[in-house]
Parts: structure tokens; sequence; C-alpha cells
């Protein structure tokens, strides 16, 4: 079976959709032949896919989305063309589209409105037309079935794995990001700014209201997003706080492994990338109740509701918990971010693009 897949999320910045898509097609690519369709303006290293064709087209972006990409993947002789990153066109096929949320139009504050349209046309009107459809929980399957108008059982849930931020962080790891960053004592981590739905304000009444004597640092990361209304940075107007911008993935590990624990105070995830890997680091999360939390986390995190009595209670528990009691939260973390595995997806995935095919 030959699989071309839409490589448009190889010029996109980094986030968990883009992880996603790299991740599964690594995998396909050691299952099946795939061939990957770039755009013109991917950022392509040559070890990316290493045992995949590519085919590069000459316009970038959404241009070559709709208008290249579809005739691409006829003349490469696709037998099915997959779309890892929400976006497909809407002719061509057969398509196997994978939406990973609808935070756009379920948290429509925080996007711009040509944002918010570009999703109803680029990611809603393609998924209704596609042959397959495949997204990253039961919680968003439920949430797509209403939109595109599908029954829950015809979308196919395709999970995630924790790489590469999982295994145990180096102590040597750890010391060096403290020293470079100038952090000495206990920090929790959140990787929440650029997204306003990510609880930034959230966080910033909590660590403004925490008495001066026991308030802990609180170190912020995360790379801001252009389409989101909100732009603020949490910094140095907000007592405790750091804001570290955007650290590469060697570093971010060393964070999540020094930190007491990953903070996650998401009003809304489709699947919720942050906390699995933060367990699978052996580093605690505590997550707001967002409607996949506990189907991904299970029992191995702390889902708190946003209450910042209730969070500043749970963060002290934390803070001052045994080393027996941070062991056994630290083991059922590990435990549970070993259920969700990169493989699986793919398989699901080549599963369900197998069916396609034979279905023409």
């Amino acid at each position: 079976m030959r699989v071309c897949v839409n490589g448009r999320f190889l010029g996109a910045p980094p986030t968990g959709v883009q992880r996603f898509a790299r991740e599964v097609t690594r995998r396909l690519a050691d299952r099946t032949e795939v061939v990957l369709l770039t755009p013109s303006d991917a950022v392509f290293a040559a070890d990316e896919v290493p045992s995949a064709r590519r085919i590069q087209g000459r316009l970038p972006g959404v241009a070559w989305e709709q208008l290249e990409l579809p005739l691409a993947a006829r003349r490469a002789g696709a037998d099915v063309v997959l779309h890892p990153a929400n976006a497909a066109p809407w002719w061509g096929g057969p398509h196997v589209v994978v939406l990973h949320d609808l935070a756009p139009l379920t948290e429509p504050r925080d996007f711009r409105v040509a944002y918010r349209l570009w999703v109803r046309v680029g990611h809603l009107g393609p998924a209704r037309r596609a042959a397959g459809v495949a997204t990253v929980s039961r919680w968003s399957a439920a949430t797509l079935a209403r939109r595109i108008g599908r029954s829950q059982e015809e979308i196919v849930v395709v999970s995630q794995g924790a790489a590469p931020l999982e295994g145990p962080v180096q102590p040597e790891a750890v010391v060096a990001a403290r020293r470079e960053h100038g952090l000495a004592g206990p920090y929790f981590l959140a990787l929440v700014r650029g997204d306003p739905r990510k609880g930034l304000d959230f966080l910033e009444r909590l660590w403004e209201d925490w008495e001066d004597g026991d308030r802990p640092t609180l170190v912020v990361v995360g790379r801001s997003r252009g389409r989101a209304l909100d732009r603020r940075r949490l910094g140095a107007s907000t007592p405790g706080v750091r804001d570290l911008g955007a650290p590469s993935d060697d570093t971010l590990r060393a964070l999540v492994g020094g930190a007491v624990a990953l903070l996650h105070p998401s009003r809304s995830e489709g699947f919720g990338r942050p906390p699995l890997e933060a367990l699978a680091c052996g580093t605690p999360a505590v997550v707001a109740p967002y409607g996949p939390a506990r189907e991904v986390l299970a029992d191995a995190a702390e889902i708190v509701p946003l209450d910042p009595a209730a969070w500043r209670r749970t963060l002290w528990t934390l803070l001052t918990e045994d080393s027996s009691a941070r062991a056994r939260r630290v083991d059922a973390g590990r435990k549970q971010a070993a259920n969700h595995r990169w493989d699986d997806s793919a398989d699901a995935l080549l599963d369900l693009c197998r069916r396609v095919a034979e279905g023409g």
C-alpha cells in the first residue's frame, strides 16, 4: 500500500499537533510505502523520514495544499492520502484526516476570527467528505462527531506517545538547566505561554495571591501563537514567575525532570500532551478537569478543579511530601505513560489507511 502524507506540518511552528505528525509519519514509513508530499516552504531535515520518498511542490502552504497536493498524490500513485495535522484539501483522495481538536470553535474567544473561519473551511469541510477520520481521544471523537455529521463509532481514536520527552532525566542535565537559568530552589513548570486557554491568567492570579514567604518559583515556557487573541506574557511583573520562552527539546526535558510538578490548568484539550510527557519523565502533573484528562492520565495525575485554594493545597502537598510518597507518585505516572505508545498510534492509523485504500 502506498500512503501519501501531507507534509505541510513541516513548515509550521512545532506544537503537539506537529509532534504527532512527525512521530506517526516516521513509524508509518517503517510499516508501508510512504511518499511525503511537501509545499515549497516546508522545513525538511535530511533525516526527518529517512525511508520515505519526498515530492516537493512549487507553491507554499495552503495554496499548495488545496491546489497541488491532490494532483501530486494522484501522480505518485497514492492508494490513500493521509493528513495528520488537521487541514486537508477539498478534492482528490481518498483522504484520511486526523483532526486533533476544535478549540478555535469550542473556545472562540481565544482565537482570531480569521483563524476560526479557516478551521471551519480547511478542517471541518474536508473532514466531512474524507473517506476516514481519526482523532486523539474518545472525548475529542464525541465533540467532532457532532460537528462533521458522523457517528462517534466512525471516528478512529489514535492516541499519542510521550517520546522524545520520556524516560529518566539525567541529574547532570537538570543541574546544567538550573545553572543556565538561575533556578536555585524548588520550582513548578508550566507549558502555557502563548495560548490563553492553557491557563496563564489562572496561574498569574494564583502566584500573585501566594504569601511572599511561602511562594515557590513558577517557570513558564511555551511558544507564542500569533493566531491567539491574547498575547500576554507572564514575567517579571508577577512575583515568583520566570518566563523562559521556548527552550529546545533537551532543555525542556531537563526542566521537566527538575520540577516539583508540571502544572496544566487548561480549559480545553483534545489530548493534553505536556502532562503525559511529564509523567513519562518521572515528574508529577497537576491538571484541570479538561475533557480527556481522566481518559489520558487516569489516576496518575492530580486532576483539580480550577479553584485557587484547591490548587494551592495540592501544590503545597507536592512541595512537602516525603520521598517515599513521591516515589509512589512517580512510579504510578511512569506506568500510566507507558500505556501510550507511538507504535500503537502508527498501527491504528495504518489500519485505517488500509481499510480506506481497500474501499477505494
